[in-house]
């Protein structure tokens, strides 16, 4: 597994950019996708640490992503992150249930962003 490589998803280019620049200060390797279906493009057989995605998008959402990755021959494992500005605690049920790891609200912080980050792929590894 390359520890250090995450996937950023997101429609938004400055969210994926801010979410870029965030992990870069923190060594991370990035990769980006504006949508799932862009997403699942990009994936390899060398695993990721991470996947942070966004549940809004046009193509393929983020529900659609983690369900598609769950059949995923390499990524299957992968901890993902839901960033979203969505709060409805239907889609919030939905998403859990389908296997995020966790749940960061847009608007975020630096801090915000860098604890969930450590606190999802550390309980990803404790598994």
């Amino acid at each position: 597994m390359c520890a250090r490589k995450v996937l950023v998803v997101d429609d938004s280019s400055i969210t994926r950019e801010t979410v870029r620049i965030i992990l870069e200060a923190l060594e991370f390797i990035v990769i980006e996708a504006s949508n799932g279906r862009e997403a699942l493009t990009k994936l390899s057989s060398d695993p990721l640490a991470l996947i942070i995605t966004d549940y809004s998008m046009p193509e393929m959402n983020g529900l659609e992503l983690i369900q598609t990755l769950k059949h995923h021959p390499y990524q299957s494992k992968v901890p993902v992150l839901m960033l979203t500005a969505e709060d409805k605690a239907s889609i919030k049920r939905q998403v859990l249930h389908a296997g995020v790891s966790g749940w960061l609200r847009k608007p975020f912080g630096y801090e915000d962003l860098t604890t969930m980050v450590y606190q999802v792929m550390t309980k990803a590894a404790a598994r």
